[in-house]
């Protein structure tokens, strides 16, 4: 099978989030199981500056070329609409990006060709539900703009129940299946020790780590978890929270909170951190807290903790939570005070048995989340829409009632 990729970021960038990650390894395992994979693909300045790489290259058996960023990926140039005339080439075509319109002459070639489209929205649906102020223009971008688009899609690729909540809510009419994020479970088989992970972020070695990776973004619920420290430090005196992630225009305020509750000297900010430094964070911690309020259609650093045997604590509004209390992996709780409270305090009162609970994390994510399963289930779902058909075990849905 000939697949296209179109997203605005793919690796080396991965500091453009956890969709450049999932796709990736989605695209390369695809190439590891006999199919062709072509990524269309975006880099900004900043991005040039930092890695220098060719425009057009192989990268692990994927064919990746750079179209020229018009817009930041939200508009197109001729290049890409001469690179769009190519869309015979391929069986069917992935959009996993689809805020920026980058994709659109794709979209449009392969309609007229009748060749399948899939849209992966990943997580971003949120926009369309919250009702901020800040969001009004997106909204609008979406139901002028975007929702249009979506309906004339073949399918819509969803990574977890929470996102299909978002997808019914929306109600486009579009098919649907659920294919989970990949993971490259191998590389957790050889961890740093907790010594050598404490060591490395200058952390104590007695007291319990609790650990946030992601974006330092207000819908990620972190004030949950600061206010879960403070609510804790009666029975958890030590406890250290650690939040490692870039600064999506919320740690000012989350270090206002953090002094405010004098946890200073218990809460860090470690800023980003590269592969090794979250492998050293993983074997560090005791617990990965991951609590967002909503729009987190799976959650990549909540499944590679569990990968790395790691406890987890989560709100039901985290796609990767489906399976945890099944495999008795962590507990999943509203994102509420309250429910986030009294479940850290649960998990913090007995560190052995929090580690007997990690070991179930890497049997949950084989069975689930690994990258050889997912990609089978995602060359599946093309084969139904080349075949017209509906594959059980892929979640299908005809369209939203």
């Amino acid at each position: 099978m000939k697949v296209l990729f179109v997203t605005v970021h793919y690796e080396p960038d991965s500091h453009h989030g956890g969709i450049v990650h999932s796709t990736s390894v989605l695209a390369r395992t695809l190439v590891d199981q006999g199919h062709s994979v072509t990524v269309y693909t975006t880099r900004t300045a900043e991005d040039i500056a930092s890695q220098p790489i060719p425009p057009d290259y192989d990268y692990h058996g994927v064919e990746v070329i750079h179209l020229d960023p018009v817009l930041r990926g939200y508009g197109f140039g001729c290049q890409t609409i001469r690179e769009a005339r190519k869309i015979s080439r391929f069986d069917v075509i992935l959009i996993a990006s689809f805020w920026q319109l980058m994709h659109l002459p794709f979209q449009l070639a392969a309609t007229r060709a009748c060749i399948p489209v899939v849209i992966s929205p990943r997580g971003s649906l949120y926009r369309v539900l919250e009702k901020s102020p800040g969001r009004w223009p997106q909204r609008l971008l979406f139901w002028l703009v975007i929702s249009r688009i979506m309906k004339r899609a073949s399918a819509i690729h969803i990574t977890a129940d929470v996102e299909r909540a978002d997808l019914e809510a929306i109600d486009l009419g579009v098919p649907s299946f659920k294919v989970p994020n990949p993971f490259v479970t191998e590389k957790y088989a050889a961890m740093p020790t907790q010594r050598e992970g404490r060591a490395r972020f200058a952390l104590p070695e007695d007291v319990p780590v609790i650990l946030y990776l992601g974006r330092l973004d207000r819908r990620k619920g972190i004030d949950l978890l600061i206010d879960a420290l403070s609510d804790t430090a009666g029975s958890q005196p030590g406890a250290i929270l650690v939040l490692a992630g870039p600064d999506f225009d919320a740690e000012k305020t989350l270090r206002a909170q953090v002094k405010r509750a004098g946890l200073e000297s218990r809460v860090r900010f470690t800023g980003l951190v590269d592969p090794e430094g979250r492998a050293a964070l993983f074997a560090a911690s005791d617990l990965c807290a991951l609590t967002p309020y909503g729009g987190e259609n799976f959650g990549n650093a909540a499944a590679e903790a569990l990968a790395a045997g790691l406890p987890v604590l989560l709100s039901d509004q985290t796609g990767a939570g489906e399976h945890v209390e099944e495999f008795r992996a962590g507990l999943v709780v509203s994102p509420e005070r309250q429910a986030v409270s009294a479940a850290l305090a649960s998990l913090l009162e007995d560190r052995d048995a929090l580690a007997v609970m990690g070991q179930s994390g890497p049997r949950l994510v084989s069975e689930h989340y690994a990258a050889d399963i997912v990609a089978s289930m995602m060359a599946r779902a093309f084969q139904d829409l080349l075949e017209s058909n509906q594959s059980e075990g892929l979640g299908w849905q005809e369209s939203t009632p």
